[in-house]
């Protein structure tokens, strides 16, 4: 599942990748509030500067793999 890119509230097919489903912000609210968490860190989505923060800095997208699929992307990594 990825963060809705266009700031949709719910969950609804992501038909950009055919796969998995869209998060909102009011989702990730729920999640960290269920789970008494403060962010969610999560990876298997390009970004490409290698890292993505959304939902106000409440979810951070990592992917390590740079030049994916003879891509042009940058890779990070996160140290804790």
């Amino acid at each position: 599942s990825d963060p809705d890119p266009r700031g949709r509230k719910g969950c609804r097919k992501n038909d950009d990748r055919n796969i998995a489903c869209f998060f909102g912000s009011d989702i990730t609210e729920q999640f960290l509030r269920k789970y008494n968490l403060s962010m969610i860190i999560r990876s298997h989505q390009v970004k490409q500067e290698g890292y993505e923060y959304t939902h106000d800095g409440k979810v951070l997208t990592i992917f390590s793999a740079s030049n994916y699929s003879k891509g042009s992307n940058w890779g990070a990594i996160i140290r804790w």
